[in-house]
């Protein structure tokens, strides 16, 4: 990295100033750099999720009449298991 700054130009001049700065602004770098990829990827899930629900929410009510509405008898198990 820095061979290639000190090889592009010839009134590049690495001294000491420029190498601990640039090396610790990579060390500051480095952390956010890292945890980018699953940023994006939380983004995304984020995107489409609010997609779905905007879909889902956007969806007409359903009629009163095409509802099945039984009595409930607290003793009877409507559930049926296997």
């Amino acid at each position: 990295m820095f061979g290639v700054y000190v090889l592009i130009d010839d009134k590049n001049i690495l001294d000491a100033q420029k190498v601990f700065v640039s090396m610790a602004l990579i060390n500051i770098l480095k952390t956010p750099l890292s945890q980018l990829p699953f940023a994006m990827s939380t983004t995304m899930q984020a995107i489409v999720s609010l997609r779905r629900l905007g879909k889902f929410l956007c969806q007409d009510e359903l009629k009163p009449d095409d509802v099945n509405r039984e009595p409930y008898s607290p003793g009877e198990n409507t559930h049926t298991y296997n």
